[in-house]
C-alpha cells in the first residue's frame, strides 16, 4: 500500500525553498529537491496535491540550474512543470499559476541554449496561458508583455514579419490592461522601433524611452528596467545612426544601472560597450576602463557555471584586444589563461561552448604570432575544428569562428608549407564572408589575406583577384572612424601593391598609395599601423624611383617606429616591435643615398638602429654643463634617470606598477622640454646632426655598412665628411644567405667527425672571402688603406658599424688567408673595432676615464652546475694572478649573482672566463652563466643598468657579442651590456671558442695590453698570433671582437 505525503510535506517543502532563496544555499536546494521528490513518489496519481507539489519541485530545479547551469536540472524543470499543468484541470484557479511557472522555465532554457525549437516551445505555452487567463488577472499583462519580447526574438532570428505583427499586438494589449506599468511601455517601444516602418521615427522612440525613466521615481523598484531598456534602445539606434552621442549615453546610463546592481551581466554590458566606444574612435582609457570593468564582473559572477565561463571570455577578449594596441605579452598569456579556464567552465554540449572554443582559438593564433610557438598554433586549429564542427549552421557566431579558423590553417600553411591547409583556408573564409552578415567586413578582409597567400604559392591570378575585390569591398563595409578601418586598409593596401609589383598596373600603384595614405590621416589609426603604412608606402614609392618621397614616407615610418619603442612599454615589447621593422632604417637609409643625400642616410642609421641603445644612454648622460647652468633641474634629471634605470625589466609580470611608470615618463618628458628651453640646450638628449658627428672619427673612420632592397653601400664617416661607396656585389637577401651559411659552418665545427669539421673550415674560410670579395675590401681601398703599414707606423683603426645580417658575421676576419704570406685581409691592413651606433662611441668617448683603486676582478667557473667543465676557466685565473698581481679573485662556488654585482662597481678591469647563453628568443635573456645561474642568471638588463667608469671588460665566454637576427640593429648581447654599463673597451666572442685557444688568446692579449695601452690593438695582434699558428682553422681565430673606443 502506497504511503501517503506527511501532512505538513508541503509546509516542509516551503521552508527549505524559502531558505535556500534567501540564503542562495546550495545545499538547502539540493534538500528542497530531494524532499519534493520523495513527496511525490509518496503520493498518489489523483492525489489533489499532486499539481503543486509537480509545479514547486519545477521550481526548486530552475532555481538550481539558475546556480549551476546544469542542462539536467532545466529539463528535470521543464518536465515536472508539464505535468503539474496535466495534472491540473482547466478552470482550477492554480492551473494558471503552474503555466506560468512553466514558462518561467522555458525562457531560461532557451536563453542558455539559443535553441530556436526552444523558443517555438515558449511561444506556444505563453500563447496557450494567455488564452486560459482571466480577463483580469493580475499577471496576464506581463504575460502579454513577455509574448511580444519572445516573438520579438523571433523575428530577429527568422525574418518572419508575422512574429513582429504579432509582437505589436501582444504588447499594445499589454499596455492597454496596465497602461501605468513603465516596463510594458517600454517593451513595446522597443518592438515598434524594430518594425521595419518605424526607420524614420526612432528618435520619437527613443523621447519616449526617455520620459519613461524620467517619470518614474529614482528610487522605485522598476527604474532599474527602465535604465536598461533606455541603454538597450539607445545602443541599437547607434547601430543604425552610429552617434557617438548615443554611445555616449548608453555608457553613461550602464554606469548607472551597475551602482543600481553590481552583477556579471552589467557589468560585462558595460565592457563591451566600453570595447564599442573604443573601437569607434574612442581612446586607449576605454580600453583599460573595460578591462577593469570586465574584472569586476569576474568578481562579481565567480568563475564557475555559465555566468563564469562568459565572464572569463569577456575578460579575455578585452585583455586580448589591449595587447593588440600596447603589445604587452602578459596581457595575451593572461588572456589565453582565462580563455581557457572559459572552455573548462562552461558545460559540455553547451551552446556558448563552440565561441568559447573559437575564443581560446583566436587568442592562441595570436601568441603564435607574437613566439611562433608551433605548439599554440596547432592547439588554436584543433580548437577551431571543436568549434567548427559543433556550432549551429543558423548561428550567427558561425561565420566569425569559421573565418578565424581559415585564418589559423593560413599561418600554418606560411610556417610549414602544407598546401592542403592554405585551400581549405580559402574554403572555409570564402562561406564566412557571406553576405549580409555583421562580420562580413572582417571576413572578407581575412578572406583577402588566405588568397594573396594561396596565389604566392600557386600564381593563379583569379586569387590575386579576387583577394583585391575581397578587401575593396572589406574597406567599403567598415565606418571611418571604425577602430579596425587602418588595419583592413593595410591588406588592401598590401594586396594592390603585391599586385602592382606582378603587373605594373598603375591604378593598383594610386589605390594603394591612396589607401596607406589615408592610414596615415586617419585619426583612428594606431600608431603601429601607421608605422606600417608609411614604411610600405615608401617601399612602393622606391621601387617606382620616387626616391625623394620615398626618403619622405621612410621618415616618418622611423619616427613612429620610435613612439611604438618608447619606454612607455615593457622591454619585451620594445623588442618584439623593433625586431618586427628590422631593415626599416637601412631602407630609408638606401633611399636617402640614392637620392644623394650621405649626411641624411647617416641620421638616418643613427635614429633607426640601436634605439634602445639611446633609450638607455639618455639616462646616462654627462649633466655637469646643465649643473653649472641650471642646478636646478640637473638635480631633477639625475633624479627622474635613477629611477627610471631602476624600474627597467626585461620581461612582462617584472615591472613596477604601469601608472607609475607611466607617471614618471610623463614627468620626465616634461622636464627635457624645459631643459631644451635653455641656451645651449636645444638639442639635449636629442641625436646629433651628421656635421657634429664628423669629429668622432679624429681617431679613425666610423664604417656604416648598409643592407637594403634599394642598395646596398658603405658609409664612411671621417674628419672630412661622409662619403658613400657603393657596394655592387651586395644584396640584402645575399647578405641574409651568406650570415645563415656561416653561422651554420661555425655550428658544425662543434660536430664530432673530423671530415665534418674539415668541411665546416672550409666553409667559414669561403665565408671570409666573400666577405673581403665584396666588402671589406672595396672598403678599404677606398679609405687608402691598401697595404700593412710600413715598419714602425702605427697601426690604423676602423671602427665597423654594420646593419641587419652583416652584424652577425666577422667583418675583422674577413680576407684571403689561405696562403700565410698574403696580406689580402683586414687584420693585415687595420685594427678593427665594433660599435653600434656612432653615438655610442661618442658617448663613450665623452666620458672620464678613471680607474679604480682595486683595478682587476677575475670571475672564473671551471665547474659550473648543470653544464660542462671549463678546465680553461681555471688557468686563465692563474694566468691573471700572474699578470694583475693580486686581483679580485671570484672562482666557482663564490661566483654568485649577487657577489659579482656587488664587485663590478669597485673594480676597472673585469674579466670573466665561464659559460655563457644567448637567447634567440629574448635575447636579454642571455646570461653569464655563475654558481647560482640556474635561480639567479646574470643577464643583460642587469649589466646594462650599471652605471661605470671602467676600462675594460674581457668576456671569454661563448657567445658573448653575438646578435640576434631579427633584433642585428640593436646589439642586444652580453658585449653591448658591459660597454653600456659603461666600460669603454669589450672583449667578446662571436661563436664558441676552444678552451685551450681562449687561454691562448687572453695570455697574449694582457701581454700587448700591458705594454700598449689598447685593448683593441692588444686584440688585433693576439688575434694575428693566433691566425699564423692556425691559418685553415678560421673558427679558432675569428670569434674574438673589440667593441668600444
Amino acid at each position: 500500500m502506497r504511503k501517503r505525503p506527511a501532512p505538513d510535506a508541503l509546509g516542509r517543502a516551503n521552508e527549505l525553498m524559502s531558505h535556500a532563496q534567501r540564503t542562495g544555499d546550495e545545499r538547502t536546494l539540493d534538500k528542497a529537491v530531494r524532499h519534493l521528490r520523495e513527496v511525490l513518489a509518496a503520493a498518489s496519481s489523483d492525489d489533489p496535491l499532486r499539481g503543486r507539489y509537480l509545479a514547486d519541485l519545477g521550481v526548486a530545479l530552475r532555481w538550481r540550474f539558475e546556480r549551476t547551469g546544469a542542462p539536467a536540472d532545466i529539463s528535470a524543470a521543464i518536465e515536472a512543470g508539464q505535468s503539474a499543468v496535466r495534472a491540473t484541470p482547466r478552470g482550477n484557479a492554480d492551473r494558471f499559476d503552474y503555466l506560468n511557472s512553466l514558462l518561467n522555465a522555458l525562457w531560461i532554457r532557451y536563453e542558455a541554449s539559443g535553441i530556436l525549437k526552444h523558443l517555438d516551445e515558449g511561444v506556444a505555452i505563453s500563447q496557450q496561458a494567455i488564452a486560459e487567463a482571466p480577463p483580469d488577472h493580475p499577471v496576464r499583462a506581463g504575460m502579454l508583455s513577455a509574448l511580444g519580447s519572445a516573438l520579438r526574438g523571433r523575428y530577429a532570428r527568422t525574418g518572419r514579419l508575422a512574429d513582429l505583427d504579432a509582437a505589436i499586438r501582444s504588447g499594445a494589449q499589454a499596455v492597454d490592461a496596465c497602461p501605468n506599468e513603465s516596463a510594458f511601455l517600454s517593451d513595446l517601444l522597443t518592438t515598434l522601433w524594430e518594425s521595419p516602418p518605424l526607420g524614420s521615427d526612432l528618435d520619437s522612440v527613443i523621447r519616449a524611452l526617455y520620459r519613461v525613466v524620467y517619470s518614474t521615481p529614482r528610487d522605485h523598484p522598476d527604474q532599474l528596467d527602465n535604465l536598461r531598456d533606455l541603454a538597450d534602445g539607445l545602443g541599437r539606434r547607434f547601430g543604425r545612426t552610429r552617434s557617438p552621442d548615443d554611445l555616449d549615453d548608453v555608457i553613461r546610463i550602464l554606469g548607472r544601472v551597475v551602482t543600481l546592481e553590481p552583477s556579471a551581466k552589467w557589468f560585462t554590458h558595460l565592457g563591451t560597450w566600453l570595447v564599442r566606444r573604443f573601437e569607434n574612435g574612442g581612446a586607449l582609457p576605454d580600453l583599460e576602463k573595460a578591462v577593469r570593468v570586465s574584472r569586476e564582473a569576474l568578481w562579481a559572477g565567480g568563475a564557475h557555471g555559465r555566468v563564469g565561463a562568459e565572464s572569463l571570455t569577456n575578460l579575455g577578449s578585452v585583455l586580448r584586444m589591449r595587447f593588440e594596441h600596447t603589445d604587452a605579452l602578459a596581457d595575451l598569456n593572461e588572456a589565453v589563461q582565462l580563455s581557457a579556464d572559459a572552455v573548462q567552465a562552461v558545460a559540455p554540449g553547451a551552446p556558448e561552448q563552440a565561441v568559447m572554443q573559437s575564443n581560446l582559438a583566436i587568442t592562441l593564433v595570436l601568441r603564435f604570432a607574437r613566439t611562433a610557438s608551433l605548439t599554440d598554433l596547432d592547439e588554436a586549429i584543433r580548437m577551431h575544428a571543436l568549434a567548427h564542427e559543433s556550432i549551429g549552421r543558423d548561428r550567427v557566431e558561425r561565420p566569425g569562428i569559421l573565418s578565424a579558423h581559415a585564418l589559423a590553417l593560413q599561418l600554418r600553411f606560411e610556417r610549414t608549407g602544407a598546401v592542403a591547409d592554405i585551400d581549405e583556408a580559402v574554403r572555409l573564409g570564402t562561406e564566412a564572408a557571406g553576405r549580409g552578415l555583421p562580420s562580413r567586413a572582417m571576413n572578407l578582409a581575412n578572406l583577402a589575406e588566405a588568397l594573396r597567400v594561396r596565389h604566392g604559392h600557386t600564381g593563379n591570378p583569379a586569387d590575386l583577384d579576387q583577394a583585391v575585390l575581397a578587401a575593396d569591398e572589406a574597406v567599403r563595409l567598415t565606418p571611418a572612424d571604425h577602430s579596425e578601418r587602418a588595419k583592413r586598409l593595410l591588406v588592401l593596401g598590401h594586396t594592390l601593391a603585391y599586385r602592382f609589383v606582378g603587373l605594373c598596373e598603375e591604378d593598383d600603384y594610386l589605390r594603394a598609395g591612396e589607401a596607406f595614405n589615408e592610414i596615415l590621416r586617419l585619426e583612428s589609426a594606431p600608431p603601429w599601423a601607421r608605422a606600417r603604412a608609411a614604411q610600405r608606402l615608401g617601399g612602393l614609392l622606391a621601387i617606382t624611383g620616387n626616391q625623394p618621397s620615398a626618403v619622405r614616407y621612410y621618415e616618418t615610418a622611423v619616427v613612429w617606429l620610435l613612439f611604438l619603442s618608447s619606454r612607455h612599454v615593457s622591454r619585451d615589447a620594445q623588442e618584439h616591435r623593433l625586431g618586427s621593422y628590422e631593415g626599416l632604417a637601412s631602407d630609408a637609409a638606401a633611399c636617402a643615398l640614392a637620392n644623394g643625400d650621405a649626411e641624411r642616410a647617416l641620421e638616418l642609421l643613427e635614429a633607426g638602429r640601436g634605439v634602445l641603445l639611446a633609450q638607455a644612454l639618455e639616462t646616462r648622460t654627462d649633466v655637469s654643463e646643465l649643473r653649472s647652468e641650471a642646478p636646478e633641474l640637473a638635480q631633477r634629471f639625475t633624479f627622474l634617470c635613477r629611477r627610471l634605470d631602476r624600474d627597467e625589466r626585461p620581461f612582462e609580470g617584472q615591472t613596477v606598477a604601469q601608472e607609475e611608470r607611466s607617471e614618471l615618463l610623463a614627468e620626465f618628458g616634461a622636464l627635457v622640454t624645459e631643459i631644451r628651453r635653455l641656451p645651449r640646450f636645444g638639442r639635449f638628449l636629442l641625436p646629433e646632426p651628421a656635421a657634429e658627428l664628423m669629429q668622432d672619427a679624429a681617431e679613425g673612420p666610423i664604417v656604416l655598412l648598409n643592407t637594403s632592397d634599394h642598395g646596398c653601400h658603405a658609409l664612411l664617416l671621417t674628419e672630412a665628411g661622409v662619403r658613400a661607396v657603393p657596394l655592387p656585389g651586395l644584396t640584402r637577401e645575399g647578405a641574409h644567405d651568406h650570415a645563415q651559411q656561416f653561422l651554420a659552418a661555425v655550428d658544425m665545427c662543434q660536430c664530432s667527425t673530423l671530415l665534418e669539421q674539415k668541411r665546416a673550415q672550409q666553409s667559414i674560410t669561403h665565408q671570409l672571402e666573400w666577405l673581403w670579395d665584396t666588402i671589406t675590401e672595396p672598403v678599404l681601398v677606398a679609405l687608402g688603406h691598401t697595404a700593412p703599414p710600413a715598419p714602425g707606423q702605427p697601426w690604423p683603426r676602423v671602427w665597423w658599424s654594420p646593419t641587419g645580417p652583416l652584424a652577425l658575421l666577422p667583418l675583422h676576419a674577413a680576407g684571403r688567408s689561405r696562403d700565410p704570406r698574403s696580406v689580402n685581409s683586414v687584420l693585415d691592413r687595420v685594427v678593427s673595432s665594433y660599435t653600434p651606433t656612432v653615438g655610442v662611441l661618442r658617448h663613450h668617448r665623452g666620458r672620464p676615464r678613471t680607474r679604480t683603486a682595486s683595478p682587476a676582478l677575475v670571475v672564473a667557473m671551471p665547474e659550473t652546475p648543470r653544464q660542462a667543465a671549463l678546465p680553461g676557466a681555471q688557468r686563465e685565473h692563474d694566468l691573471l694572478k700572474h699578470v694583475f698581481g693580486e686581483p679580485t679573485s671570484v672562482v666557482g662556488g663564490a661566483a654568485t649573482h649577487q657577489r659579482v654585482l656587488d664587485e663590478l662597481p669597485r673594480h676597472s678591469i673585469a674579466h670573466f672566463a665561464c659559460h655563457g647563453t644567448s637567447d634567440p628568443a629574448h635575447p636579454s635573456a642571455s646570461s653569464l652563466l655563475l654558481h647560482d645561474h640556474a635561480e639567479h642568471p646574470l643577464q643583460i638588463p642587469e649589466i646594462a643598468r650599471l652605471d661605470l667608469i671602467a676600462e675594460l671588460a674581457y668576456l671569454s665566454a661563448c657567445e658573448t657579442a653575438r646578435n640576434n637576427a631579427r633584433l642585428a640593429d640593436e646589439a642586444i648581447h652580453l658585449a653591448g651590456a658591459f660597454q653600456l654599463a659603461g666600460y669603454a673597451n669589450v672583449v667578446g666572442a662571436l661563436w664558441k671558442i676552444s678552451d685551450d685557444v681562449a687561454v691562448s688568446i687572453a695570455q697574449d692579449f694582457y701581454a700587448y695590453f700591458a705594454r700598449s695601452g689598447s685593448a683593441a690593438l692588444a686584440l688585433h695582434e693576439s688575434i694575428r698570433r693566433v691566425r699564423a699558428s692556425y691559418p685553415k682553422t678560421p673558427s679558432l681565430w675569428g670569434a674574438h671582437i673589440h667593441s668600444g673606443i
